[in-house]
């Protein structure tokens, strides 16, 4: 039976700069759904459609913010990267736009 599961994005210092990629473990052939800022915790979560009995596997969620240049050669630039969402912190100073590296 699926089940909508969150899943804590983690973020480390460089994050704000220059975006960031994360390893985020889930169910095989879960969907992503979207990501946001929940409560006043310092990293977002994403929420995925699961079925819970699948193997586990690594996803990577891609962290961009607006703003600086990304490299041509990032999956996000080339549009292999599934679009999740934008999301807003610090009261919207910090603005970051969420992609499912698979």
């Amino acid at each position: 039976m699926k089940r909508i599961y969150k899943y804590p994005v983690s973020l480390d210092e460089a994050a704000g700069a220059l975006g960031c990629e994360v390893a985020v473990e889930m169910p095989q052939d879960a969907q992503v759904l979207s990501a946001a800022w929940q409560g006043d915790s310092r990293d977002p979560v994403v929420w995925a459609l699961v079925d819970p009995d699948r193997p586990k596997v690594m996803r990577t969620i891609a962290v961009v913010p607006t703003g600086p240049p990304l490299p041509d050669e990032h999956p996000v630039s080339l549009g292999e990267a599934r679009f999740i969402g934008t999301a807003q912190t610090l009261g919207g100073k910090f603005v970051a736009h969420f992609f499912d590296l698979g």
